[in-house]
Order: structure tokens, then sequence, then C-alpha cells
């Protein structure tokens, strides 16, 4: 007598309603397809449109603009960070066929910078990677780069004591020194992997330049100051003396 091999139970894996909620995703996912390369046509007449006029291709404020429209009229389940994600990849990809952008960063591979580079650029973008800061401005003024994401190192040894966002300064980090003297990096367009609490040395990247708070449409840039009790204090000569920490040289500004 030969015995059959048994019938293997009906699981959620397998049953006919899953069967079924997988065709309608199938068909919802076609229909998306289709529509983002409609909606990569019309970039493409776009792209044709701005080279004809000479206008800028990439626009930071428009695609702020559309993500923040996009979370407006966001009605989920899906997340607005998560909608945000989404549609900074499409309209990345759709970017990139009306002008692929080259960004310098410092590299290698797997760098804080080259994270930020990917989370405000997009994953379409054509990114360089430079050995060095000084190496992503030569990029840009060159113009080998359109842009250059760079990185805001610590200039001190510390603690820090805060991360956040206030209407003047937008992004903005804050490190205790020595002496509790207070480190002030504001109008970042991101944070590297700190958090409060967390000692830091001299050339640690805090975050990277931007143009948050109340610098938004003007070029990216640091503001950078330090504080002690008796106010607002002159950086330059603390951070050019003979006594200054390797290191504790600052970008301030990125090209574009």
């Amino acid at each position: 007598m030969t015995a059959s091999a048994p019938t293997p139970p009906t699981t959620p894996d397998n049953s006919e309603s899953l069967a079924g909620l997988r065709v309608q995703i199938d068909s919802l996912d076609q229909r998306l397809l289709s529509l983002l390369n409609e909606r990569a046509h019309v970039a493409e007449l776009v792209g044709e449109v701005k080279k004809r006029e000479g206008t800028p291709f990439f626009r930071p404020d428009r695609v702020a603009a559309v993500i923040d429209k996009m979370q407006k009229s966001n009605g989920g389940p899906l997340k607005d960070l998560h909608v945000a994600a989404i549609w900074r990849e499409i309209m990345s990809a759709c970017l990139a066929l009306e002008s692929p952008q080259r960004v310098a960063v410092l590299g290698p591979e797997g760098t804080f910078c080259e994270q930020a580079a990917i989370e405000y650029f997009g994953g379409a973008a054509d990114l360089i990677y430079c050995a060095s800061f000084d190496e992503v401005f030569h990029a840009t003024a060159a113009g080998s780069a359109q842009y250059g994401v760079v990185g805001v190192e610590n200039s001190t040894e510390g603690v820090v004591t805060r991360i956040g966002e206030n209407t003047l300064g937008g992004q903005v980090v804050w490190v205790m020194g020595p002496g509790r003297q207070m480190h002030y990096y504001a109008h970042l367009d991101g944070y590297a992997d700190i958090r409060r609490g967390q000692l830091v040395a001299p050339g640690d990247v805090l975050g990277f330049v931007g143009n948050t708070g109340n610098a938004k449409g003007t070029p990216p840039h640091l503001h950078y100051g330090i504080y002690a009790g008796g106010g607002a204090l002159n950086p330059y000569p603390l951070l050019t003396a003979p006594s200054a920490p390797q290191g504790s040289s600052l970008p301030v500004s990125s090209a574009q």
C-alpha cells in the first residue's frame, strides 16, 4: 500500500482570500506604473522647456512644495514621512530624465554625507565621491558637480545638549564645550547620527550645511556661534588660535 503525501492545510499564505487581494495589488501596481511613466513623460517635456528658457532644472523649493502638498492631502494609512520619501524618489527619477544631477559628497560610500545627499536629491542623483570637503568645494566650483553636500564638523570637545528646530535657526545643534561655552550650529539640512548627551570630539560630523529656518531661499550656509555667560563671543580667534584643536575649521557654505 502506497501512502500519499498529506494535503497541506489552508493557511493565510495560500488562501483564496489572500490570492484575491494579491490580484488587486498587481492591478494597482500596473496602474501606478502607467501613471508614473505618464508623469515621467511630462517631466521630459518640462526639461525641454527649461533647457530652452535656461531655467534651473533642480529647484529645492519646488520639491518641498510638492511634497508638502502631497502630505497635506494624504488621507492615510500611509504616514506623511513615507509619503515624503516616496514622492522625493519619484521626483528624483523624473528629474534624472530632465537633466541628471551630479552631486559631490564626502566619500567613500556609506558616509553620512552620502546618506544626506540621497535623502535630499533622491536615489537617482549621480553621486561623485570626494576624499575631503575641500574636494567637494572644488568639484562644484569646477563644474564637475552641480551641487555639493558638506558636513558640519564639530569644533570642540564637548557634549551634545540639544538637537532640534527653532524659527530663526531652523535645524540646530548645541554642543557644550570647555568652560561651559555653548557652541551653536544652525540652518542645518539634516543631522548626522548623533543624540542628546553624546560626547563629541573636534571633527565629528554633526549635520549638513543647509538653509533652514529664516535662511530659507538663501544659498546654503552655516550659522555658527559661541555663547558664554556674558553673551555671544567672536568664534574666529578661538578657531584660529595656535592651541585650537586640529580639525576645528568649519565649512561655512556650499556651492549651490
